[in-house]
């Protein structure tokens, strides 16, 4: 499980690998810049703060199907 307000590098290839999205895709979900997101997933940097705020990881935990309490599911148009 995923614990929301200590997120690791790992966490971040692990989201961005079930949602099989590139770095740029990655960065516009977040609205931050492809260069900020390679930082925040890469392994070898010392990570001093929060790679992701609670809210943020909430959002990813949703959108790759694994929050505990929650799950999205599409609108039929």
């Amino acid at each position: 499980m995923i614990n929301v307000n200590d997120v690791k590098p790992s966490d971040l290839v692990f989201f961005q690998k079930t949602l099989k999205k590139s770095d740029q895709e990655m960065a516009a979900l977040l609205g931050i810049s492809a260069k900020t997101w390679v930082n925040k997933r890469s392994s070898t940097q010392v990570i001093r703060k929060q790679l992701l705020s609670p809210a943020e990881c909430e959002f990813f935990m949703l959108l790759t199907g694994i929050h505990p309490d929650y799950k999205l599911s599409k609108i039929k148009k």
